[in-house]
């Protein structure tokens, strides 16, 4: 299967970064190298800003596929999850995804939730983490 590629835009989305903080990171080459750059565009694979985020930021970003039965207020199919654990537990995380309002077209969002209980960092507690609060937000 081939890598994921990125351009700046996507390099932010993953990191919850505009696409113009990402750029300016970038060309204070505060990024990793790129596996090419096409007409000035800087391109990674996937796996190189999730370890970026890993190493350089002390973020985890984990690619996931689960849909959340939020009741009322529709479902969310999780893309990928990001967050910024602390000695190993994360007590809050961003679902990226898919919004299914329940009374409209499905939209870009992110979830911001705030764990019941600290969780290790891990995407299967993660993403299995009861939620003491939590907002959903369009991108």
């Amino acid at each position: 299967m081939m890598e994921r590629l990125v351009g700046v835009k996507e390099a932010g989305d993953l990191l919850g970064w505009s696409r113009q903080k990402a750029s300016v990171y970038w060309q204070r080459r505060k990024f990793p190298d790129p596996i090419q750059i096409l007409s000035a565009t800087p391109v990674w694979t996937e796996q190189q800003i999730i370890d970026y985020a890993e190493e350089e930021l002390g973020m985890s970003i984990w690619r996931a596929e689960k849909r959340i039965d939020l009741g009322e207020y529709g479902e969310f199919d999780v893309e990928f999850i990001r967050c910024e654990p602390d000695e190993g537990w994360v007590a809050r995380a961003e679902y990226v995804g898919v919004w299914h309002r329940p009374e409209g077209e499905p939209v870009r969002a992110v979830i911001d939730a705030q764990f019941m209980d600290p969780v290790e960092d891990d995407v299967d507690a993660v993403l299995n983490a009861g939620w003491d609060l939590w907002t959903v937000e369009e991108e």
